[in-house]
């Protein structure tokens, strides 16, 4: 169902790429990224049948991407993605974009997508919590189980006949009772029909309500038993399966090789601009927007260029600037004397709000004093200690 949706949306914003005439009742005004692959009117059927014969699925997506469809899609979800349409596929391989746009035109995003530990380390069973080789039952919901009876128990069509159809495994689950209320909190999910659905408010109302009708017509229909056909149609995709989950680990090791390159490169570039701004590169790297683009880049497997520096360069230093400015501490001059205790300004408001409370309003409010001075120059009134901070000591700070 919510690949159905999924595809309903994504033909919808390609006829409005391909067709300028179309114009869907939900059409998104997401401007499209300035590639060579972009999606316009000159794209022709030719295209799209060369496209099909490069379709390599997962192998060159970025694993966010493949992370975020996992997120959206159950295993035969992305069974079906595979085989039923290969068109679909090649676009979304070329086009990064249109899953994006697609994504906007349809439903809310799940709670979260899996992450990378539970898609590629051995874990162990959802019920019965024993070690497992076993392919995710849901990737949204993080379920996965080892047996059928695992199923029956995660699903429970038929409670009447838990304790007969279980009895084999009864010992092992009985071992871990503790997981149960995990269990039974999954239960009252539309799982598997309707992925994302655990512990989110996002999806609509009556999606859940149509998702739940649909598993109880499911759980209560005649002819071929329910897990029966779900074990069989497992058993037959495990080739396929197997070899796309070989297919995300090669891609992944792909994206850690290549990112840990560009952060090398980066790290290499952001030294030469310490040197060449007279700073360490541990204060260089305490600025919060130069760590942000950073990261950024390296996520997108983009090496960092010293035009991308000059664009940021004077709020990054600034940030630094304000970093490196030291702090002096004040003697109160309402205490006596002999008391050699000094203060920050912040602790000093405080200290004269706690011992001198009579003198507070009066004569502390009136006088302005420099933090930055190591004599604590005072002022009658605010705007010379701005105009003496900003002349003086060449700085914009505010909470002195």
């Amino acid at each position: 169902m919510s690949l159905q949706r999924l595809y309903k949306a994504f033909v919808a914003v390609v006829s409005s790429r391909l067709v300028p005439s179309a114009s869907p009742k939900f059409q998104v005004a997401t401007p499209l990224p300035q590639s060579t692959t972009r999606l316009g009117p000159n794209v022709t059927a030719t295209s799209l049948v060369h496209a099909r014969s490069r379709c390599r699925m997962f192998s060159d997506l970025p694993l966010d991407l493949v992370l975020e469809i996992m997120g959206w899609c159950s295993p035969h979800d992305l069974l079906a993605l595979q085989n039923a349409c290969s068109t679909f596929c090649s676009l979304l391989l070329n086009n990064h974009h249109i899953w994006r746009l697609a994504r906007a035109s349809g439903f809310p995003l799940p709670i979260a997508a899996p992450s990378e530990e539970w898609l590629f380390v051995t874990p162990s069973a959802t019920v019965c919590r024993r070690p497992t080789q076993e392919l995710p039952y849901s990737y949204s919901l993080g379920i996965r189980l080892c047996s059928a009876s695992c199923s029956y128990y995660l699903l429970r069509v038929c409670p009447g006949d838990v304790d007969e159809y279980i009895a084999q495994d009864w010992a092992i689950l009985s071992t871990r009772p503790d997981n149960m209320d995990d269990v039974y909190a999954l239960m009252l999910q539309a799982t598997p029909y309707l992925e994302g659905t655990a512990e989110s408010p996002m999806y609509r109302p009556s999606g859940i309500h149509d998702a739940l009708k649909e598993l109880y017509a499911a759980a209560n229909s005649g002819g071929l038993d329910l897990l029966e056909l779900n074990w069989k149609q497992r058993a037959a995709a495990m080739p396929i399966f197997m070899a796309m989950a070989e297919t995300l680990q090669d891609a992944t090791r792909r994206y850690r090789a290549k990112k840990e390159l560009v952060e090398a490169r980066n790290r290499s570039l952001l030294a030469a601009i310490a040197r060449e701004n007279k700073v360490t590169f541990d204060q260089l790297i305490t600025s919060r927007t130069l760590v942000r683009y950073v990261n950024t880049f390296a996520r997108d497997l983009t090496c960092m260029t010293l035009q991308a520096w000059a664009t940021i360069s004077e709020a990054c230093l600034a940030e630094i600037q304000w970093l490196r400015t030291p702090k002096a501490r004040i003697r109160c001059t309402l205490c006596r004397p002999e008391r050699k205790q000094t203060y920050t300004w912040a602790g000093l408001q405080a200290h004269m709000r706690a011992i001198h409370p009579e003198l507070h309003s009066t004569i502390a409010l009136k006088v302005h004093i420099c933090a930055l001075c190591p004599n604590a120059t005072r002022f009658p009134r605010s705007k010379d200690l701005k105009y003496h901070v900003r002349n003086v000591h060449s700085s914009t700070r505010t909470d002195l």
